[in-house]
């Protein structure tokens, strides 16, 4: 019987430490593609000179919910390495919930939608439109001749491979784009799926955490001589 319990034991030990390690690698993973796609979106962020653009409203948006996902990720490790089940099943709900509002936000992302609002208030602002035109392979608003009737002259992002040859001018205007997401939203997808299953690891760690529960003893589980000398003393002392 003790065997039989020694080798129960080690058999849950190899399937707890298992799971650590499992868990430890999801966090490992999630923190790489958190601080990837919040240093691309702080360069796209940069790229683009207008706070006020949806464009940048999207990326400040990545960063922030990206940035507040990691502190989350890390207690993660402290509640695995003591063992607490109880910290667990409190934590677990948070981490689900972000998770999955970080899935969902990243589909939002994935949508593209038409920069003519991003490039009309740029234009308006005097900023320059380098971004799409090099990005979209556009010239101006509705095309070169903007430039001529601002009088300024085109700007190499103007022309394929900043050649400022005739013949690489873009012709097309930026006003009827459409913003192509970053592929930096696609990790971000992608680290949403490692936090959701590292949820549901957690969720495994906690149950096989909980603590084996002790028999009660009674007059009926103990030995027939135990139950005859626990009458005895009963009644030796009610004398």
């Amino acid at each position: 019987m003790e065997n039989n319990q020694a080798d129960q034991r080690q058999h849950d030990n190899r399937k707890l430490g298992a799971c650590r390690i499992v868990i430890y690698l999801l966090v490992i993973i999630s923190f790489v593609l958190s601080i990837g796609s919040i240093y691309i979106y702080y360069m796209h962020v940069n790229a683009v000179d207008c706070w006020k653009c949806l464009h940048n409203s999207y990326m400040i948006i990545g960063v922030v919910t990206s940035t507040l996902t990691l502190p989350l990720v890390f207690i993660t490790l402290p509640l695995v390495f003591l063992k607490s089940a109880r910290g667990i099943r409190i934590f677990l709900p948070f981490l689900f919930v972000s998770s999955l509002g970080e899935l969902l936000m990243s589909l939002v992302f994935t949508q593209g939608y038409p920069v003519n609002m991003d490039v009309m208030r740029m234009w308006k602002n005097e900023k320059s439109l380098e971004f799409f035109e090099v990005n979209y392979k556009c010239c101006g608003v509705m095309g070169p001749d903007d430039y001529f009737v601002a009088t300024k002259s085109l700007p190499k992002s103007c022309f394929k491979d900043l050649s400022n040859r005739e013949e690489d001018l873009h012709t097309i205007g930026c006003f009827n784009q459409f913003f192509d997401p970053p592929k930096v939203l696609y990790s971000k997808f992608i680290s949403s799926i490692v936090k959701l299953g590292l949820s549901g690891i957690l969720f495994v760690y906690m149950l096989m955490l909980k603590p084996t529960r002790v028999r009660r003893r009674t007059l009926r589980s103990i030995s027939p001589m135990a139950r005859r000398r626990t009458r005895r003393n009963d009644f030796v002392m009610a004398d």
